[in-house]
Formats: structure tokens, C-alpha cells, sequence
């Protein structure tokens, strides 16, 4: 009964925030068109690409920290298993991209390995994104207050990478049947401040470029126009995070954003907000299906390779 609930409830929540998009598009319809006629697509195509980069970042990590819950996968099936569970996120209940992840990896101990790897990388996540979002926003009052939140970003994010917690709270909350496995890894200090200092500065280059990059291509904003709503989209981003019954945050994330930009921007118009939401949406799910398909198209170049050789 619970189950059936939540579902409905995700189900009305993500209808809910399609709606509200749809809403969105209707209001600013007119400009949207308009700002897409005169759009610069390949600097848009551009854009992608550079969001994709962070992308495989992050995948890079899931990896990492797949290992320190003591799960060790080739490259290619974690960079898999991770894309394909991105686009999973869209699906109502949210739970099925790591049911996904759980079931490709099929070892003892996956259950808690990887939820426990997907806790930390969406921490991880998260820290990241607000410790930009703060600087960016900090930036023009003090500089050297910017590189001081960015940098406690790093150590925050070291922290989170290097404790145990997440899985050792899910092995007492799980049944025993699913927690069997290997136990967690001790973290080789040196190596993973040199993985997350190297995640977090690719993380911070792409999002602050792409995001730039996509802006000026379609609103024509220069970086000093771009930087408020680059910082309220990544902390829209997290409120989408803990929208935990709304697939990817649909409609929350807007609504959000539209919320900062009203209350601490002046002179700017729901319509213009309302444009910038929708199109980064498009813009993200295009980065999402664009890494769906160069994976897919991977797996099966691959898979014809080995069948020509047997």
C-alpha cells in the first residue's frame, strides 16, 4: 500500500511539475522562439559537450567510490552502468537507475555498495555545486572569499569521499541476506585528495564554461551577465535533489530558480526567467540522452567487435 502510494504521489508530483513547465512555456513562448531563432548553435553544441566533460567526471568518481565500498568493475561497465542510470532518473520513483545499477554490477554486496556509492556521490554532488554556486555569488564583494568557499568545497568533498558512514549505516539497516559482501576499503589519503581535488576542478571549470557558454549562445549574456543565474540553477539543481518523490526534480528546480531570480535580481521579467529555466532543462536533458547514445552506440560497436572475433 505504501509502495502503490508513493508511486501515485510521484506520479501526480512529476504530472504536477510538467504542467508547471508547460505553463512556463506558454508564458514565454514568444521568447523562446525568438531566442532560439537567433541562437548560436554550434556554440550550443559546444556547451553540451563541455557539460558532458563534468559528466564523465562524475563518473570517474562513481568509480572511485564504488571501490572504497569494496566494488571493483572495469571502466566501461561503470561508465555504463552510471550513464544509464542518469537517464533513469526521469522515471517515476527514482529508485530504478540504482535497482539498474544494482542488478548490471550482480555481485555479493551490491545492494549496499552501490546505494551507499550513490549516497556519497550525491553528497559529494552537492557540495560541490552549493560551494560554486556560494562563490559565484560571493565573487564580485571578495575574491579571496571565493577561493576560500571553493576551496572548503574540496575539503568537504575529500571528507564525504573518505568516510565510511553511508555504508556502514545501511549495513544496519538493511536485512543481513543483502549486506554479505566485502568489507569497505581504507581510503589511500594521498591518492583520493589528488581524485577529488582533480574532480572538483574539472566539476568547477565545466559547469561555470558550459553553463556560460550555453547562456551566451542563446540569451547573448557575457560572463559577468551569466554568473547570478549560473549560481541559482546549480542551487535550483540541489533543490531538485531533495525533491526526493519528483523525478529529476521536474518543474521544482524551475520553480525554484524563477524564485531566487524574482527575489534577489531587479529588473528582470518572469518571461526572461521563465526562457532561461526552460531552455537549460532542454539543454540538460540533452546532455543526458547525448551520453545515452554515445554509450549505446559504444556497447554495440563493442559487442560486434567480440562476436567478429569468436
Amino acid at each position: 500500500m505504501k509502495k502503490r502510494t508513493k508511486k501515485l504521489a510521484s506520479l501526480v508530483l512529476l504530472v504536477s511539475g510538467l504542467v508547471f513547465i508547460l505553463f512556463l512555456v506558454q508564458r514565454s513562448w514568444g521568447q523562446i522562439v525568438e531566442l532560439l531563432g537567433q541562437a548560436n548553435w554550434l556554440l550550443f553544441v559546444v556547451s553540451v559537450f563541455v557539460g558532458i566533460t563534468g559528466t564523465l567526471a562524475s563518473s570517474m568518481l562513481f568509480r572511485v567510490l564504488l571501490e572504497k565500498h569494496g566494488l571493483y568493475l572495469p571502466s566501461d561497465t561503470t561508465h555504463r552502468i552510471f550513464y544509464f542510470g542518469q537517464v533513469a532518473k526521469y522515471v517515476p520513483g527514482k529508485v530504478w537507475g540504482i535497482l539498474y545499477q544494482i542488478a548490471a554490477v550482480d555481485k555479493q554486496g551490491a545492494s549496499v555498495g552501490v546505494t551507499s556509492t550513490n549516497l556519497d556521490l550525491m553528497l559529494v554532488t552537492i557540495l560541490t555545486n552549493v560551494s560554486i554556486a556560494v562563490a559565484l555569488l560571493v565573487a564580485p564583494v571578495t575574491v579571496p572569499g571565493s577561493i576560500g568557499i571553493l576551496l572548503l568545497g574540496i575539503l568537504m568533498a575529500l571528507v564525504v569521499s573518505a568516510s565510511p558512514a553511508t555504508g556502514k549505516l545501511l549495513r544496519r539497516l538493511m536485512p543481513k541476506t543483502y549486506v554479505q559482501g566485502p568489507a569497505l576499503s581504507s581510503p589511500d589519503w594521498k591518492a583520493l585528495f589528488f581524485r577529488i581535488g582533480t574532480y572538483y576542478i574539472v566539476v568547477l571549470i565545466t559547469d561555470v564554461l558550459s553553463y556560460f557558454l550555453m547562456m551566451n549562445a542563446v540569451f547573448g549574456f557575457t560572463l559577468q551577465e551569466s554568473t547570478n543565474y549560473m549560481a541559482y540553477l546549480l542551487i535550483a539543481w540541489v533543490a531538485g535533489v531533495f525533491a526526493i518523490l519528483v523525478p529529476a526534480g521536474v518543474g521544482v528546480r524551475e520553480l525554484v530558480f524563477i524564485g531566487f531570480g524574482v527575489t534577489m535580481m531587479t529588473n528582470v521579467s518572469i518571461e526572461l526567467l521563465g526562457s532561461i529555466a526552460v531552455i537549460s532543462r532542454i539543454w540538460q536533458i540533452t546532455q543526458d540522452l547525448v551520453v545515452a547514445a554515445i554509450v549505446l552506440v559504444v556497447g554495440v560497436v563493442k559487442n560486434r567487435g567480440l562476436a567478429g572475433q569468436k
